[in-house]
């Protein structure tokens, strides 16, 4: 089973060639180093069939190089809070670290 849906794998790839873009790069650098043809890149960012162009080994040497968008990583997220005295700051900042 895919650990990328079709999706995800575009997602990430589109990401790729923007961050590389900025880096001077192009598609074809992308291609070349993970070892994929030039035209599956195009047909990846493109696609809209059910067909994956990409290998997961792929998808992550992109995030490897590249990184993920950010909407796309998981963590945690934090709300923040108004504190009206340095004690009631120090107890909430402890309840974030403990937690």
């Amino acid at each position: 089973m895919d650990r990328y849906t079709r999706d995800e794998a575009k997602v990430i790839l589109i990401h790729a060639i923007e961050v590389s873009k900025k880096l001077g790069g192009t598609q074809k650098d992308i291609a070349i180093y993970i070892g994929a043809e030039e035209s599956d890149i195009t047909r990846a960012k493109d696609n809209s069939s059910e067909k994956r162009y990409l290998k997961d080994h792929q998808v992550d040497l992109l995030i490897e190089r590249y990184g993920k968008p950010y909407s796309m990583n998981k963590g945690r997220y934090l709300v923040a809070k108004k504190c009206t005295d340095t004690n009631e700051f120090c107890e909430a900042y402890q309840d974030v670290i403990l937690t």
